[in-house]
């Protein structure tokens, strides 16, 4: 999975995801609200259960917008994954930085989540963001806001990979 491309993770509620025994209902929910935006579109599997991965062929922000504020029965959680790194505490601190530096300007308030679908490298989202927080906070000037802040930075860490995203917060 490690040099895999995609631009969206969807979490399906394991619970009314079942048809016949078959995980089939999230996908056909997805695949509806995809061709609904328009977009090009590829699902893939990925290893853990109720989980697929999407590749978006343009306008990925876009789609993902529209598909975090529509109306589901089975779509648990939608996130949008700028780039993919190894999942290695360097890594990911690094290529964060890179994209908030390249966004960000001194005086923005920011706040990192962290989400772990598997924890074989990292199993301590705490520590990550503590990290991440403290390295942003001393390099450029950025101010913590957890409640209501300018930038959102998101890291999915799925096993050997983790999806990070850097992007305005629109909550």
């Amino acid at each position: 999975m490690l040099n895999e491309k995609f631009e969206m993770l969807v979490y399906f509620d394991e619970q009314k995801n079942k048809w016949n025994g078959e995980d089939l209902l999230g996908i056909m929910e997805l695949e509806k609200l995809l061709q609904e935006t328009g977009s090009s579109f590829y699902i893939k599997e990925s290893q853990f259960k109720d989980l697929v991965l999407v590749e978006l062929e343009k306008n990925p922000m876009k789609t993902f917008q529209t598909m975090a504020k529509a109306p589901t029965k089975i779509i648990n959680r939608v996130t949008f994954v700028e780039t993919t790194v190894e999942t290695s505490s360097t890594s990911i601190t690094e290529t964060t930085l890179m994209f908030i530096e390249s966004k960000a300007i001194a005086g923005d308030t920011f706040t990192v989540r962290c989400h772990i679908q598997a924890g074989n490298y990292i199993n301590s989202c705490r520590k990550l963001i503590n990290r991440i927080e403290n390295e942003i906070m001393n390099k450029y000037q950025l101010q913590i806001d957890h409640e209501k802040p300018q930038w959102l930075v998101k890291l999915e860490l799925l096993g050997d990979l983790t999806g990070i995203t850097v992007m305005e917060s629109f909550e």
